[in-house]
């Protein structure tokens, strides 16, 4: 394992984690404005 692969791992994994966030409280806003 390389230095740079560690770090860009953990880069991806924090990214799709933040997206996910950001989709999940999207969703659950348009829900919300939907009603």
């Amino acid at each position: 394992m390389n230095a740079f692969e560690k770090p860009a791992k953990a880069m991806k994994q924090i990214y799709f984690l933040a997206a996910e966030k950001a989709f999940m409280a999207q969703s659950r806003r348009n829900r919300l404005l939907a009603r």
